[in-house]
């Protein structure tokens, strides 16, 4: 009689293949803040009717700096918590990273 190889079933492959996969897109410090620099730049054109040239690229280094001095990471491994805390350490903003992508949670 033959020995059987035993293998992972599919669903538990593919299980595995998409945490990796999560695990290598979680995205980075760096990805939150040109997130929220184009976040800035296309909300002061939008606000100046699409013609925000300087007042956009002032809005991006200001967003740049906010990004990286008032938002925390959180790490989950397969996605990322960016936190916007108020002196009483209530969370003002908050962003979930999951893939390169940000979704405003509060």
């Amino acid at each position: 009689m033959a020995a059987r190889r035993k293998s992972l079933p599919t669903g538990a492959l593919a299980g595995i293949l998409g945490a990796l996969l999560l695990v290598a897109l979680n995205p980075t410090t760096a990805d939150f803040k040109a997130f929220y620099q184009r976040q800035a730049a296309s909300g002061v054109s939008s606000k100046a009717g699409g013609s925000g040239g300087l007042i956009g690229s002032i809005a991006k280094g200001a967003a740049g700096i906010a990004a990286d001095s008032s938002y925390k990471r959180a790490n989950l491994l397969v996605a990322s918590l960016y936190q916007s805390r108020s002196r009483d350490g209530k969370v003002q903003r908050a962003y979930l990273g999951v893939a390169k992508l940000f979704v405003k949670i509060k």
